[in-house]
């Protein structure tokens, strides 16, 4: 959905995806980025913290908090 520019369906999705594995790295780094998309630059630092927090070593996460 992020490449389609709908940020919205994306931030829905990756909510979901949160929902259903709060513990997956990826599904919170996707949610932030979706939100950064969207304006939401705290939510989404928020998110980014939190991937890293689950797994320390995730790179795209402290990539995209670097940007945020």
């Amino acid at each position: 959905f992020l490449s389609q520019h709908n940020t919205q369906k994306a931030i829905e999705e990756f909510r979901a995806a949160v929902s259903a594995d709060p513990s997956d790295p990826a599904a919170h780094d996707g949610l932030g980025v979706a939100l950064a998309e969207s304006g939401l630059n705290e939510e989404a630092v928020g998110e980014f913290k939190e991937a890293i927090r689950l797994s320390s070593e995730f790179a795209p996460a402290h990539f995209h908090l670097a940007l945020a």
